[in-house]
């Protein structure tokens, strides 16, 4: 063993062995801590010892050894960080030499959050501090770490030790998770149970004995027809909208990006988060918030062109049962997937808690609050109004935009029932509509000062504003959506126009202009260069939308229409179709799979460039978001879609005879049974 003093600074550490009494730690703590503390001071001075005397006695060796664990306790702790000019403010030490760590007490993992007694603001609005890892007797909880730490007489180190937050060593599963798991067995089971059912019947028995109702509803969670399905490349359906795949799926690895910077963007140094939106491309990431307004058009397309495609009657148009249809169809479509999944990341976001999570605690909420948040109001999920709240906390955060979707859809009739009787009041009502979501956003935006976009270099208090008062609600997100309610309505509307190809060619031009000024226009304003005006900010906020909604609207009517060129080729291939499918489990579970990647690491991130973000972070999300929505679509959404067809189909007029107490004929029944079985096989995944 080496004597040089170098290699061991314990003097930077000896003042653990100064820790002054404090009745407001636990005794056993301070009894650990006291071990700890007499350990380094006693393999201190053995080793002051050894180095006088040039070498170490057996004895002396034996005593280095015995209190060695001391010595990897503290070496475990986070140093004097480089990057200081970086303003790194997380000094991580070694979890798994901590986690590793055989010593007579337990130990676990923490980061020590401290503030300097003189705080400073940053230029983001944020209180400056530091958070220190340390390596701590686990009879000390969170609450007595800061005041052991307090408790070292150091002189010259502004900091106060104010909080801290510990990886779990172990998680106690609680009832409500043997419940879950319980039921997610009976599932599982049932699925394993049919997919052999359906493999055998397939292979040995030429799909016989597949009729029965029983069988059918067995065979529903079948793995092996399930993902068949899923994975399915055949042509598409006369009629059916083209390029929607593709979109979807780009769509979605865009929104995976951009939550995945947003966690990124938590890092151990501040100075490089700060520069993240200098490069130009770095806007794609940072203002992709397009995405959505992208999911909002499309669902607003789909709803008002499988309505239309119809060919609804006004009798039928009329008809109440028509719109229970409608919302039945859409309850069941959705839930049964995402609030099955709130309740998997209920129970089991506490077993993935590590190292990250505990570092930036504090920043993002902790995790015992994300948990409670869903124990508490989870109905609020479940009734599609966890968006309504303000800044109350939220189950499952990325769920707003299935509320806000959900609560325009629950509208949308109001729009496809005027446009089916009353075509020009309709399209006035839709224009009407989105003027009075213009005007609400000027309106917002000139009496609470929001920002143009949710990232830039602003205070974070005008991010939450902003969140809170715009981001999440329907009435200020609803005009890509009542676009899309117009386009669906025009692709139904009869014969394909016939265009010369210079004004075909003229309208890709505008609309990828129009495209790339939306995204990139902000560009200057996010880097804090320019300070817009509320009247710019809430002009940006209203037309960028609108001009985004239309951009893509054309993409989609060209490629439909044949006008697309090699751009509907490439959107249009096969391969495609599988990923669009998986884009409504591939959304609910991204954001859960981002935590779990992210606390892979044994320290908290640090930021690099989008780029390496992009490579170490967003591929890995988007590979593993896509595996696991592959098998929860098999469980948990396929299976309702199949039962929901069996269910129209067994209350059909084909299969049941209509009481003429209804006053309705047959051809209205089918009508809108035809209608809704048209929903579950056109639809594809809704998202």
């Amino acid at each position: 063993m080496s004597l040089n003093s170098k290699a061991f600074p314990f003097q930077h550490f000896i003042s653990f062995s100064r820790i002054r009494n404090t009745t407001d730690v636990s005794e056993q703590c301070q009894a650990d801590v006291a071990v700890f503390a007499k350990s380094l001071l006693t393999f201190f001075e053995t080793l002051v010892e050894c180095r006088a005397n040039g070498s170490c006695t057996d004895d002396q060796k034996k005593i280095l050894d015995e209190n060695m664990y001391a010595v990897k306790q503290i070496d475990a702790f986070g140093k004097l960080p480089a990057g200081l000019l970086e303003m790194t403010l997380i000094s991580s030490g070694s979890y798994t030499e901590c986690r590793d760590l055989i010593a007579p007490y337990d130990v676990h993992y923490c980061y020590a959050d401290a503030v300097f007694d003189n705080q400073t603001n940053t230029a983001m609005g944020m209180t400056m501090g530091v958070k220190i890892a340390v390596c701590m007797p686990r009879s000390c909880n969170e609450e007595d770490i800061p005041q052991v730490i307090n408790s070292i007489e150091i002189e010259g180190i502004p900091l106060n030790f104010v909080h801290s937050n510990c990886v779990p060593t172990s998680v106690k599963p609680t009832t409500a998770f043997w419940i879950f798991m319980s039921f997610m067995a009976v599932f599982v089971i049932w699925a394993i149970v049919a997919t052999i059912v359906d493999f055998v019947l397939s292979v040995y028995y030429q799909n016989k004995s597949r009729d029965s109702t029983a069988m059918r509803i067995l065979l529903a969670y079948s793995v092996y027809s399930n993902g068949a399905a899923i994975l399915e490349t055949g042509p598409d359906k006369p009629g059916t909208l083209k390029s929607l795949a593709s979109i979807r799926f780009i769509s979605m690895t865009w929104v995976v990006a951009g939550h995945t910077l947003g966690q990124n963007a938590f890092s151990d140094a501040v100075l490089p988060v700060l520069s993240l939106w200098n490069p130009f491309l770095s806007t794609t990431i940072t203002n992709a918030f397009f995405s959505v307004d992208t999911f909002f058009l499309l669902s607003g397309i789909l709803v008002s062109y499988i309505f239309f495609k119809s060919k609804p009657s006004a009798r039928f148009v009329k008809n109440p049962f028509t719109w229970l249809m409608f919302y039945v169809h859409r309850y069941l479509r959705l839930t049964p997937p995402m609030m099955i999944f709130i309740g998997f990341y209920t129970v089991v976001l506490p077993f993935t808690n590590g190292p990250w999570t505990a570092s930036v605690e504090g920043l993002v909420g902790s995790l015992e609050d994300s948990v409670e948040a869903c124990q508490k109001y989870w109905w609020r999920n479940l009734l599609y109004i966890n968006n309504l709240f303000g800044n109350s906390p939220e189950c499952y955060p990325v769920a707003w935009y299935l509320a806000v979707d959900t609560q325009l859809y629950v509208v949308a009739p109001v729009f496809l029932i005027t446009l089916a009787l009353w075509p020009l009041i309709g399209v006035v009502l839709l224009v009407l509509c989105g003027a009075a979501s213009v005007a609400y956003v000027y309106a917002i935006t000139f009496r609470d000062d929001l920002p143009a976009t949710v990232v830039g270099a602003f205070a974070f208090q005008k991010t939450s504003d902003f969140f809170s008062e715009y981001y999440e609600k329907p009435w200020t997100r609803c005009t890509p959506y009542l676009i899309g309610l117009g386009v669906g309505y025009l692709l139904t509307m009869g014969r394909k126009p016939k265009l010369h190809w210079t004004v075909i060619t003229s309208s890709w031009a505008i609309a990828a202009a129009v495209a790339l000024a939306s995204l990139y226009g902000p560009h200057r304003y996010i880097k804090g260069d320019d300070n817009w005006s509320e009247f710019i900010r809430s002009t940006y906020n209203n037309f960028s939308r609108i001009g985004w909604a239309l951009a893509v609207s054309w993409v989609i009517v060209a490629n439909h229409l044949g006008w697309g060129g090699p751009i509907a080729t490439f959107m249009d291939h096969p391969l495609w179709k599988p990923l669009g499918r998986l884009s409504y489990c591939g959304y609910i579970v991204h954001f859960f799979i981002i935590h779990y990647v992210f606390d892979l690491d044994d320290r908290p991130s640090h930021y690099v460039s989008i780029w390496q973000t992009y490579i170490y972070r967003v591929i890995p999300v988007v590979v593993l978001s896509y595996i696991f929505a592959f098998i929860w679509s098999c469980l948990f959404e396929v299976p309702v879609v199949k039962l929901e067809k069996m269910l129209i189909e067994s209350i059909s007029p084909s299969k049941k005879e209509i009481k003429p107490k209804h006053n309705i004929d047959n051809k209205v029944h089918e009508r809108i049974y035809a209608y809704d079985k048209q929903q579950v096989e056109q639809e594809q995944i809704r998202f």
